[in-house]
């Protein structure tokens, strides 16, 4: 079993930097198998709808209340492993590429922050018939799902935030460290030395990854970095927003995080828990900025525990 999540998260992570737009030649093809593969396993259906000036493409299945999962920062609506199996079963799930990232529509034009994008989910989750749900949000997605809680409180069934964006931390990760002091943005690799970098900031435990996936997937990364550049900075610049909404957070919110994270240190997890009333925190040992990645039967464990409470 520990032998397939390892390859789950190998294959998965690299759709991570491919961001769906892959096309006929190896390893290309084999990721793109691997994909198609993951959402079978899950029982998920693509999906897209256009929402205003955007397409959202998404991946919908299960039955029950639904749980909306939002991605982190350069990452996309396939990359959740195992995890997604662990409560499909009980649940809908919907899983969307978030405007600017994957397959859905991204402009030159457009912001990505925080506020314009929880603006766009309002509209996205109109469109497609959701009434209430819950939100699962990693990273820039739970800072986003966190800001969509706070001003939308009436459709939010719950809100887990895992590694959320947005929060104030005591001490500087690694990430941040190479931002502030070398200028150095690790998720804006273009090389394979660079792409370990960036893994061993995300993992507490980084999987292998054979040479040629890894230039493969730093190709791939390198042909959006000016997006990738120009987003970040909108988002760095808002490293601090949930300061303003997560005290008005009335929704049973859950907080997850990796002891060991190096995107945002793990000071940011006691900082969450102060500022929503009545939030549940949890800190994952051993453990990166990905815990359902790395940790999916932890992560899911909580996560259930989390949701049979309510």
């Amino acid at each position: 079993m520990k032998g397939v999540i390892k390859i789950s998260v190998l294959v998965l992570f690299a759709l991570f930097s491919i961001s769906g737009y892959i096309y006929n030649q190896h390893p290309g093809t084999m990721l793109e198998a691997a994909k198609v593969a993951s959402r079978v396993n899950a029982g998920l259906e693509r999906n897209e709808v256009r929402v205003d000036d955007h397409t959202w493409v998404y991946l919908d299945g299960g039955k029950g209340e639904a749980i909306l999962f939002l991605h982190g920062f350069g990452a996309d609506k396939d990359l959740w492993g195992n995890f997604i199996t662990m409560v499909s079963g009980s649940y809908r799930v919907i899983l969307p590429d978030l405007p600017g990232f994957g397959e859905s529509t991204r402009t030159g034009s457009c912001c990505y922050g925080v506020k314009k994008q929880a603006e766009r989910l309002e509209r996205f989750v109109t469109r497609i018939g959701l009434e209430k749900f819950h939100i699962f949000g990693s990273s820039m997605g739970g800072g986003i799902g966190a800001w969509y809680a706070a001003t939308h409180p009436e459709r939010v069934l719950s809100l887990a935030l895992v590694d959320t964006m947005g929060v104030a931390w005591d001490r500087d990760s690694y990430s941040i460290k190479r931002l502030k002091q070398d200028r150095v943005n690790l998720f804006l690799y273009d090389d394979a030395e660079e792409y370990d970098e960036f893994m061993s900031a995300i993992f507490y435990m980084p999987p292998d990854t054979p040479l040629h996936l890894k230039r493969f997937i730093a190709m791939q990364n390198g042909k959006r970095k000016d997006f990738l550049d120009r987003t970040f900075r909108v988002l760095y610049e808002q490293r601090n927003v949930l300061a303003q909404c997560m005290p008005k957070i009335r929704n049973r919110t859950l907080v997850i995080w990796g002891a060991n994270d190096q995107v945002f240190d793990a000071s940011c997890a006691k900082n969450a828990g102060r500022s929503v009333p009545g939030c549940c925190v949890n800190v994952i040992d051993n453990c990166g900025h990905l815990p359902y990645l790395e940790k999916p039967e932890e992560t899911g464990n909580i996560y259930r525990k989390f949701l049979g409470s309510l």
